[in-house]
């Protein structure tokens, strides 16, 4: 009997899998059209305005989420009767943080116009004002529906808005009308799409008691503040790089680095897709060894993937950045490539981390990734003046790699050492 239950949820987590990445796969097909209109719409140093704008952005839904998006995730994937109260309670937090870090945010480009470098054109409040509240909604939604284990519904939903979105930019493009500007508005336009889509299949599909509820928000705070710090430090990591970039080097050089980024993010999506529905499958088992060990079949498996898709993106990254984005963009293929070997590290860390997070996120995770962001942090200061944006790739391989020593050999003490291991969000 037991056997024939492990086999039902391998069979159930590799279609989940294997749909959201053939979903997935759909939409890098979709958003590698957009990138090549943007990209070759913009230029390299509009194309580098836009790509600051955006990442400002995300880092005020990435500091405002309050690890919410997690914490959604792992405790619908427990009790789904949840489901209404977590969505109201996510509306309302979003709604409050979006306003916190959009002050912050202002408040440091009017004081300290030079920190960010956005043109004076530019309607920096705006963006801020509704590309965060935006963004992190719809981060809530998309955990909120892996909680709920409707990956099918979420990725339709995806694709649709994807969609929606490129087809837009394509009438732009095409029109001669495309600027950062109506980029952005179509980013906003996009994660909007994804709001409603999920807010009306949840009213008419889950019936749940919608009202805000303190005690959920209590227990989802507790979790969430622990995935909060992991997630921000990991975010600063990833993307603090392009900031910096931003700071020793002008527009231009930022354009090559966030054309590198963005390819590399496309390689990401198999390990993200992997961990985002491990996660829920991971938090529904019982039994702490046993959730070690499926995380672990998982692992191997994901490594010898990454593996096949690395090599080849690697030998194939000049032909591919001059096809997508023009000679223009070839001073990327070297960051793109050095990017590709730090990702491996990072989708493998990322798979084994589920086990963690399925435990209760124990604090020393978050400890790992604080001395990741230093030394990153350092790293770029050092390499980026030397390498240019080739350094910051290299900074990224180096951190990447420590985070995933660290956490593996942290989680393979956790469980063979004899004793107890007990689960960390009690």
């Amino acid at each position: 009997m037991r056997a024939k239950v492990k086999d039902l949820w391998s069979r159930q987590f590799v279609r989940n899998v294997v749909h959201t990445l053939g979903s997935k796969g759909v939409i890098i097909a979709i958003g590698t059209i957009s990138s090549i209109l943007l990209t070759r719409g913009l230029g390299p140093e509009g194309k580098g305005i836009y790509s600051v704008i955006l990442t400002l952005v995300v880092i005020g839904y990435q500091f405002g989420h309050l690890g919410l998006q997690t914490s959604n995730t792992y405790f619908i994937s427990r009790d789904k009767s949840l489901f209404g109260r977590i969505m109201i309670n996510s509306i309302i937090v979003a709604l409050m943080t979006s306003t916190v870090m959009f002050g912050i945010l202002y408040f440091l480009n009017k004081t300290e116009p030079d920190l960010f470098k956005i043109p004076s054109n530019i309607n920096f409040r705006l963006y801020m004002l509704a590309g965060i509240p935006a963004s992190l909604l719809s981060l809530y939604f998309k955990n909120i529906m892996y909680g709920l284990q409707s990956f099918k519904q979420i990725n339709y939903i995806e694709i649709a808005s994807r969609t929606a979105y490129t087809s837009l930019l394509c009438l732009l493009y095409f029109s001669g009308h495309l600027s950062i500007s109506s980029a952005f508005t179509l980013y906003i336009l996009e994660n909007i799409l994804v709001i409603l889509f999920v807010a009306i299949y949840s009213l008419r599909n889950v019936p749940s008691s919608y009202k805000p509820s303190m005690n959920v928000f209590r227990s989802n705070l507790k979790y969430g503040i622990k995935a909060y710090l992991t997630v921000v430090l990991s975010f600063l990591v990833v993307r603090s790089d392009i900031l910096i970039v931003n700071y020793y080097m002008d527009s231009s050089h930022v354009g090559f680095y966030s054309t590198s980024v963005q390819l590399v993010d496309q390689f990401k999506l198999f390990g993200s897709v992997t961990a985002s529905v491990l996660l829920p499958r991971l938090a529904s088992v019982q039994d702490i060894k046993e959730k070690y060990r499926l995380n672990m079949k998982v692992v191997r498996q994901v490594i010898i993937v990454l593996l096949g898709l690395g090599a080849i993106s690697i030998l194939l990254a000049k032909p591919l950045i001059q096809v997508l984005y023009g000679d223009a963009f070839l001073p990327s293929v070297q960051s793109f490539r050095v990017l590709i070997l730090a990702t491996i590290f990072l989708s493998i860390e990322t798979i084994i981390a589920q086990f963690l997070a399925a435990i209760g996120l124990p604090f020393k995770l978050i400890l790992f990734w604080i001395i990741c962001f230093i030394l990153n942090i350092i790293l770029n200061i050092i390499l980026i003046p030397k390498f240019g944006e080739v350094g910051a790739a290299y900074a990224s391989l180096i951190s990447y790699i420590l985070i995933l020593i660290l956490v593996f050999n942290y989680t393979r003490a956790l469980i063979h050492k004899n004793k107890e291991v007990t689960d960390h969000v009690q």
